[in-house]
């Protein structure tokens, strides 16, 4: 393994802004803002960011058996204790910045108690009007005038929230509007029998539509196994032509 000079400092820079107290998604975010990309070309994301303060090849560690059971779990079949041993590389990683990152990463990864338990009846659901991306759950905790405090909960775009303004805007929507408005359709179409009928017309012509492709190719293979059926057949000698073809082969081997 060789160093590449410009990644090992973005390598660096990640693993000091971690340790300094900046979090996942923050240094996500200001990577994208200054165009940084990932490996293959993409912004990066809190999950990136986690993989590389994660990986121990920095400090000049090799690790085995990181994936257990993976023809029956992909990704999921992750092994929590991989083998990790010395590689022959140079590491580009001090091990007191890597045991001080992993120290702090343990210290946050520990789960805070839930102080919010509001349902996100949308969530994965809406799409963001600009880039696609799914709208996940936002809330932001506000302090009225009289001084009662509320939370004010929104759907936003996953990009954003994940990868900074580098990649996407906010494009957020009320919950409380988004989910009213949905439920209110929803309704309107169960008490609206003919809203209903044509509805489940439109989802059996667009089944029909993806079918009808998909049993034409079924034709066109019973078509061709009947015709190599029928060559297979032609092929074949007929009973009294093996007969006497088994006759022969009896009398020259009994002569």
């Amino acid at each position: 393994m060789k160093i590449n000079h410009i990644e090992a400092e973005l390598v660096r820079k990640i693993f000091r802004m971690y340790g300094s107290g900046q979090g996942l998604r923050s240094i996500a975010n200001q990577l994208n803002a200054e165009g940084f990309k990932t490996k293959p070309g993409n912004a990066f994301s809190s999950v990136a960011v986690k993989t590389i303060i994660n990986n121990p090849v920095y400090i000049g560690k090799i690790r085995y058996n990181v994936r257990e059971n993976w023809n029956e779990k992909r990704r999921k079949g992750t092994n929590k204790d991989p083998i990790v041993v010395d590689g022959e590389h140079e590491p580009i990683i001090s091990q007191e910045l890597w045991d001080a990152v992993q120290k702090f990463y343990k210290k946050k990864a520990i789960s805070a108690p839930r102080k919010f338990d509001g349902i996100y009846l949308l969530t994965g659901l809406m799409r963001c009007p600009q880039c696609g991306a799914t709208l996940v759950a936002h809330r932001i905790n506000d302090t009225l005038k009289s001084g009662e405090k509320v939370v004010r909960r929104y759907y936003i775009c996953s990009n954003f929230r994940n990868k900074g303004s580098r990649v996407c805007n906010s494009n957020s929507v009320k919950a409380d509007f988004a989910e009213r408005y949905v439920i209110e359709r929803i309704a309107t179409v169960v008490q609206t029998p003919k809203l209903l009928d044509d509805i489940v017309v439109s989802l059996n012509k667009s089944r029909s539509k993806s079918v009808a492709p998909l049993q034409k190719e079924l034709a066109a293979i019973e078509r061709e196994l009947k015709t190599l059926d029928s060559q297979k057949q032609s092929t074949l000698p007929s009973t009294k032509a093996t007969r006497l073809i088994a006759t022969c082969w009896s009398s020259a081997l009994t002569n």
